[in-house]
């Protein structure tokens, strides 16, 4: 679920929502206004320049069962739950074992911008409002992902990935995982001109914990984005086909949303891979305290 609305952050809930997220526009300093409806809302699902409208769907296509309201969200001020639909590069038949994915068996490139093309408007079809790309991580197959994206008329979050390159100690992007490609605001934009209308938001996703800031510093600071601003980290590592889980201290990991939120107007706030429900129920406690703070303030000094 996402948010539309203002007032603090958000991190996870229950009651039969997804656990792994939670919204809202951050309700101090330096914070990014929610996306504004003209700029691709949900409700709108406006196609992005040059994409056309996405097919009709199927007639045969079943109807959707009506919303099941749950207490408890709407009333927190967030707004709807959104359905949101996932496209990612993560790579194809990597070898077993490690993480490098620079032996992954890809699809030639106009295959694989076809099939992009083809699950982004199976999203549309299905009655997704939203789309969010994940792993964008490469100067190859992440401008693919967006064109397809651009390209199937539904609002879109960019999620790129990042990691520290440990032989120069500076951002690159997660690229294979041995390769070492400076972040550069000039890849940033490249996929925001390719989204147009289009984008929404940002999100860093796939990053770890120590990492993340500087990933944040980089899009907030070094590249200028003012909007919508997502962070979910992931802990733990790859070992194809296998996720390694590593031991996560929560209590940390809020601090260090803390920190973020504080530092770089983060709005929502969630877990990728390795993490787990822990973390969401103590991001969601802080997030809920937080926002309660925010509206406190806001009630003392309505100015």
């Amino acid at each position: 679920p996402l948010s539309g609305g203002g007032g603090g952050v958000g991190g996870g809930g229950r009651g039969g929502r997804p656990r792994g997220w939670c919204g809202g526009a951050p309700g101090e300093g330096g914070g990014a206004p929610p996306p504004p409806a003209a700029a691709g809302g949900a409700a709108a699902r406006a196609p992005a320049a040059g994409g056309g409208a996405p097919p009709p769907a199927p007639a045969d296509l079943p109807a959707f069962p009506p919303p099941i309201p749950i207490q408890g969200w709407d009333s927190a001020g967030f707004g709807p739950a959104l359905v949101v639909g996932s496209l990612s590069t993560h790579p194809p038949e990597m070898a077993a074992g490690g993480h490098s994915s620079a032996t992954a068996n890809w699809p030639k490139p106009e295959v694989e911008a076809a099939n992009y093309l083809e699950a982004a408007r199976a999203h549309g079809m299905s009655g997704a409002d939203m789309l969010w790309l994940e792993m964008m991580k490469d100067p190859d197959h992440a401008p693919r992902a967006c064109r397809a994206a651009a390209a199937a008329g539904l609002p879109v979050f960019l999620g790129m990935s990042f990691r520290i390159d440990p032989s120069s100690s500076k951002l690159v992007l997660f690229g294979t995982g041995e390769n070492a490609i400076e972040a550069s605001p000039e890849w940033f934009h490249g996929l925001v001109e390719i989204l147009g209308d289009s984008l929404v938001g940002v999100n860093v996703m796939h990053t770890n914990f120590s990492t993340m800031e500087h990933a944040l510093r980089f899009v907030r600071r070094d590249c200028g984005w003012t909007g919508p601003l997502g962070a979910y980290p992931d802990h733990g590592v790859f070992k194809a086909p296998e996720w390694i889980f590593y031991e996560l201290d929560n209590q940390q990991a809020v601090d260090y949303v803390e920190g973020w939120v504080r530092e770089y107007g983060v709005q929502l706030v969630g877990g990728c891979c390795g993490t787990g429900p822990g973390l969401i129920t103590a991001v969601s406690a802080w997030a809920r305290h937080h926002n309660a703070s925010v509206r406190d303030r806001k009630h003392e000094d309505p100015e």
